[in-house]
């Protein structure tokens, strides 16, 4: 435990932040390299390009959409209309690539910078039959409007549905507009979509400009324990699994770390087990283990990996450990690698209702941390790893 604090106070105490792209998470992931450096491992740094914000995607698409009703309601031309509801069309379909770890067009034109993950290997003790990579991310998020409150939680998880539905409305609108110029209500119809855009632009626009926060559980606390498990295991290595340990950056801006982590390795690892770790340390809370998480799109947890922590919830009830049927409205970079046929796991201590406490704001720093459940979340993963010997090897 003690480990694992100093490695939390250094990430969160030594570093004012670790926001995506930026020198600090950079200064943390060499603090990561170092540390095990020193546990006798030869960790790799992968660079690789990031998005900068994860509310560029949206704000550019509502900005699009804001702009091109103003310029049709000006010009009321069916040509104007036309390319109104084509560049509606593809801002959408852009936003939803992004939603689900796809390039697309918007994510070539927002701005990048370098960001990096650093992966340290561990052979098999014997021979290789599997593999397994542990993932935990390094960077910390803003403290945006949308997080301030289970209100605002509850609004930014609605935000996808409603721009989908807002968007294939307008598109709607602008054609009944082109073929019936004098339908009653039109012009309330088209009042409605601007202000909702409106919103939308202001919400985003607000996120992007708030502080980063320290992220002592999310995810100081997972970075952390991927250190202690590297320590732990490089002296108790399994038997015929080869693990990769991998210090994930960007995860918060769409998880752009663990798509160059599966880009550059999946032929090699071919669909092997992973574990993501993330956010292990909320207060009053309880290691919760995801059967599905879903942003846009649905990504399931293996059967096999369920199974087995199925079996540790059994076996240890004093972990206080549950299953979570669904985690929705948010990712972890289990979503980016069950979509590319790994075999996922996602741990992360939530409280029973499936909130996480303190979930991006200022409130999530060192003197916020629960030891009592980055115990239960360590205790956890150990018996998760006893199981997985007993079962795999």
């Amino acid at each position: 435990m003690d480990k694992l604090l100093e490695h939390i106070y250094f990430l969160t105490k030594k570093l004012s932040h670790r926001g995506s792209t930026t020198a600090s998470e950079k200064e943390a992931a060499n603090y990561i390299a170092t540390q095990l450096k020193n546990e006798g491992y030869e960790p790799v740094t992968q660079r690789f390009l990031s998005a900068t914000s994860a509310y560029y995607p949206a704000l550019v698409f509502g900005l699009i959409t804001f702009v091109f009703i103003i310029i049709y309601l000006r010009f009321p031309f069916p040509l104007i209309g036309i390319l109104a509801i084509a560049l509606i069309v593809l801002g959408l379909i852009s936003v939803l690539l992004d939603s689900s770890f796809r390039d697309n067009p918007l994510s070539a034109i927002l701005p990048k910078r370098e960001s990096q993950n650093i992966i340290a290997q561990l052979p098999a003790a014997k021979s290789e039959r599997n593999k397994l990579v542990i993932m935990a991310h390094i960077d910390s998020h803003r403290t945006p409007l949308l997080f301030s409150s289970p209100f605002w939680v509850k609004v930014l998880k609605l935000i996808i549905p409603v721009g989908i539905a807002g968007s294939l409305f307008t598109c709607i609108a602008i054609l009944f507009s082109i073929f019936y110029k004098n339908i009653f209500g039109l012009n309330i119809i088209f009042d409605g979509i601007l202000l909702f855009f409106l919103t939308l632009i202001i919400l985003m626009a607000q996120a992007d400009v708030t502080q980063f926060t320290t992220g002592a559980n999310d995810n100081a606390s997972g970075a952390a324990a991927l250190l202690v498990l590297a320590r732990d295991l490089k002296k108790k290595p399994f038997q015929f699994t080869s693990v990769y340990f991998v210090a994930s950056g960007c995860e918060e801006v769409g998880s752009y770390g663990a798509r160059a982590f599966i880009a550059e390795y999946k032929e090699k690892l071919g669909q092997c087990y992973w574990l993501t770790i993330d956010g292990l340390a909320a207060e009053k809370a309880l290691p919760s283990v995801i059967c599905s998480e879903k942003f846009f799109l649905e990504v399931k947890s293996d059967p096999f990996m369920l199974k087995m922590a199925n079996m540790v919830i059994k076996e240890g009830p004093e972990t206080g450990a549950f299953l979570l049927p669904l985690y929705q409205g948010a990712y972890t970079d289990s979503s980016p690698a069950g979509l590319n046929g790994f075999k996922v796991l996602t741990l992360i201590a939530l409280r029973r209702d499936g909130v996480l406490p303190a979930w991006h704001t200022m409130k999530d720093n060192f003197e916020s941390i629960d030891k009592t459940t980055l115990s239960k979340c360590l205790l956890f993963i150990n018996s998760f790893f006893d199981v997985y010997r007993r079962e795999v090897g």
